[in-house]
């Protein structure tokens, strides 16, 4: 738990921070994995699914907050980044 608000504002930052670093390299994966004609809609689609995951999680969070705390709150968004990383990790393979 953040002592006070200040602590609590540079932790979320950094959370921040570290998202907005991981942003380019799954933009820089389409240029590694798809062919040139194919690049614009793999970018499309991960925008889209960016946009949509981003409304559903905000509607979500409203709802979590509300009936548990930020608590669990917190958890689901700490924990986005490291799934990812595994998913990218396990299932993506370098094209041959």
């Amino acid at each position: 738990n953040a002592a006070d608000a200040t602590t609590a504002l540079v932790w979320v930052s950094t959370a921040t921070f570290g998202f907005g670093i991981w942003s380019p390299n799954v933009f820089a994966l389409h240029s590694d994995l798809y062919s040139p004609a194919v690049i614009a809609r793999a970018t499309g689609f991960t925008g889209f699914g960016a946009s949509l995951g981003g409304a559903t999680f905000s509607a979500l969070t409203g709802w979590l907050v509300h009936s548990f705390g930020y608590a669990p709150a917190f958890l689901v968004a700490g924990l986005s980044a490291p799934v990812a990383f595994l998913c990218l990790a396990l299932f993506v393979r370098r094209p041959t």
